[in-house]
């Protein structure tokens, strides 16, 4: 054993330590950090050294017994992870590594690392991704000592459409351990809609989105952030989601995927309605971009009664205050007010470690009394025939910055959506 931490349950004791049939070299690390080989007796099979008060101040030593050649007691700096390569391609670690958008997971990811003056540790090497499901098994049968730089290869479980933020993880032989992470993040992008077609995971570059047959959490942004859902007034019923009725592709291409999912629906109090009750079949598509980190939507509200005023919004979006393109922070008014057709929004995290969310659609904003953003079509009320269709459109996105969302919003008209 070449190295041990001992923990001193009392001032001053004798520690024993396990020799492999060597002449014993015991170090001890002061606590100052400084390295000095102490008196060290065996005898019988075992290594047997003092420590006093002055040695071990704190009650804890480091000691390492029986030094390899190869290991530098003084090493205080961390390995460098130097690079990350995957199907083909080699991304330089300047920095935070991003896959970037990829149509499926990558089956393995290989790290590579190096250090300055002790071998990797392959009992330390790791990868992880906050949203993944499965085990990820890790090679690093490629280092040990004597060599100081080498790579581990982590094969993934097989992943849904979403974004992955994680890491890679190794330490060095050194007696300290030090420790080297590099951020890992990629998206996967895609839609991918349960066996039982009441749920769908749908990512684009960098945004990722769970929809499902609830109410009040239709479409819920990022993996623990806030949700959002349509309401219609029509034939004297406020109208919701209770279940999907279908699930079916639209789009499919390397660039852009599509759903259009529609709904059986429900009135304020939650009973069941038939479509003669709820005189409105609802529909929704949902589309994503391999280059655009937002889910884009159009509702769609059938009027199947007699000729008459339709009322459809989307809500209720929290926020600490918002901000508008203009560039301008507001602060709720706690009252139900009119925002304007101002392009975008950008609503930060309402609480900390939470998920900020950018608006983005030519509609008209408003706030409600409960400080949340509502989105309407114009005009409000809208005289609807039989058979005619209230649409609702609109890009929504995980963001970090009002920059964000205006860059998305840029794009997004540089296409042509929305005009």
């Amino acid at each position: 054993m070449w190295r041990a931490v001992a923990a001193l349950l009392v001032v001053a004791t004798l520690a024993a330590v396990t020799a492999f049939g060597q002449e014993a070299t015991v170090y001890l690390r002061g606590a100052d950090g400084t390295w000095q080989q102490i008196k060290a007796e065996k005898a019988e099979g075992a290594i047997s050294f003092r420590l006093t008060t002055q040695q071990v101040p704190d009650g804890h030593a480091v000691v390492v017994v029986n030094k390899p050649e190869w290991m530098v007691l003084e090493d205080e700096t961390p390995p460098e992870i130097t690079a990350v390569s995957f199907e083909g391609r080699k991304i330089e670690a300047a920095g935070p590594i991003d896959l970037g958008s990829l149509g499926a997971a990558p089956r393995t990811i290989t790290v590579e690392t190096r250090d300055d003056q002790n071998p990797l540790d392959p009992n330390s090497a790791r990868v992880m991704f906050d949203a993944a499901t499965g085990r990820i098994e890790v090679d690093a049968s490629r280092l040990g000592p004597p060599e100081k730089s080498g790579s581990f290869t982590a094969t993934l479980p097989d992943l849904p459409p979403g974004v992955y933020k994680g890491a890679a993880r190794i330490a060095d032989l050194s007696p300290q351990g030090n420790t080297a992470q590099a951020p890992i993040t990629f998206s996967i992008f895609g839609i991918e809609v349960s066996e039982d077609q009441q749920r769908a995971h749908i990512a684009g570059a960098g945004g990722a989105f769970e929809v499902k047959a609830d109410r009040q959490a239709f479409i819920t942004v990022g993996p623990h952030g806030p949700s959002m859902y349509l309401t219609v007034q029509n034939a004297g019923n406020y109208l919701y989601v209770r279940e999907f009725t279908s699930a079916e592709s639209i789009k499919d291409s390397p660039r852009a995927k599509a759903v259009r999912v529609t709904c059986a629906l429900e009135d304020i109090d939650g009973k069941a309605l038939n479509t003669e009750e709820a005189a409105t079949e609802v529909s929704y598509d949902l589309e994503v971009r391999a280059d655009l980190p937002c889910l884009l939507v159009t509702s769609r509200a059938k009027n199947l009664g007699k000729e008459q005023d339709m009322y459809c919004f989307w809500g209720w979006l929290p926020g600490d205050g918002y901000v508008t393109a203009d560039g301008e922070r507001h602060e709720w008014t706690m009252e139900y007010g009119d925002v304007g057709q101002v392009g975008w929004v950008y609503l930060p995290p309402s609480k900390p470690g939470g998920t900020g969310v950018g608006w983005i659609s030519p509609l008209r904003f408003g706030e409600s009394r409960f400080g949340t953003m509502l989105l309407y079509t114009e005009p409000t009320r809208i005289k609807t025939k039989t058979g005619g269709v209230v649409e609702t459109s609109f890009a929504i996105m995980p963001a970090d910055s009002p920059d964000q969302v205006a860059a998305a919003a840029q794009k997004l008209h540089d296409s042509g959506w929305g005009q």
